[in-house]
């Protein structure tokens, strides 16, 4: 898990996922706002806990993102040096997935990040501890019911859990579903409505399966994953958003 993070402002700006050990994945919308720097294996927001701040070397948005419909949302970022596995902080998030998502409304999937949590005003803090929001994949035409672009880059999901919602801040965080007992990485959450709030509802994320060559093409690096690096790292337990 990782954030991007404009240092002179203080502020995180969006979130993103570890791709390899010089690589992060997140949204183009959030690549193309301020930041300089990106956070990885961090847990508590506000308190140093063997996290990594990173500065940033490239920031490469997909061609065809389409800042009006939020097709082709998706954009790399390339760290400034390596990773550093071995305090098992840091992670990889596993495979990208494949190019279908045929089945996935019956698979639970999870959704992490540090967004606002428990408000509608934007001003409010983001979560302390990272945060973890168990969602399934829905029929695309729950997000087109509510007036939500979904580009054929993109698909429909949804909490599991009543009065449970990504938040702003949210944007970029990575989607995760176990398929064939594997860590996988299908989606990027895609982009929050301010006007939504944090109301409980369809959402929209890109399809990583869309991209793959595209991502294997830039990075133009053999993957690096951190459990070839330091299987046996105890990672934090995560808690349940709100």
């Amino acid at each position: 898990m990782a954030w991007l993070y404009d240092k002179e402002e203080n502020t995180m700006v969006c979130m993103a996922s570890l791709y390899s050990d010089r690589w992060v994945i997140t949204s183009a919308a959030c690549a193309s706002k301020q930041f300089d720097h990106v956070v990885v294996g961090d847990y508590n927001m506000y308190q140093p806990d063997g996290e990594q701040s990173i500065t940033v070397a490239e920031v490469i948005i997909h061609p065809d993102f389409d800042s009006e419909t939020y097709a082709n949302d998706i954009a790399l970022v390339k760290l400034a040096y390596k990773v550093d596995f071995g305090n098992g902080r840091a992670e990889t998030l596993g495979r990208l997935s494949s190019p279908t998502l045929d089945g996935l409304e019956a698979k639970q999937c999870v959704m992490s990040g540090w967004g606002l949590s428990l408000s509608q005003d934007w001003l409010w803090p983001t979560a302390s501890d990272l945060q973890e929001l168990r969602i399934n994949k829905v029929n695309d035409s729950e997000c087109k019911d509510q007036g939500l672009p979904l580009p054929p880059t993109s698909f429909c999901f949804k909490s599991t859990r009543m009065h449970a919602s990504p938040c702003m801040r949210d944007e970029g965080a990575p989607i995760v579903c176990t398929i064939r007992n594997k860590k996988t990485h299908v989606g990027i959450y895609s982009f929050h409505r301010k006007a939504d709030g944090c109301k409980f509802g369809p959402k929209a994320a890109t399809k990583i399966s869309s991209f793959k060559s595209w991502i294997r093409q830039n990075t133009r690096t053999p993957i690096i994953r951190s459990e070839n690096i330091n299987a046996t790292a105890t990672q934090p337990q995560h808690n349940v958003v709100k």
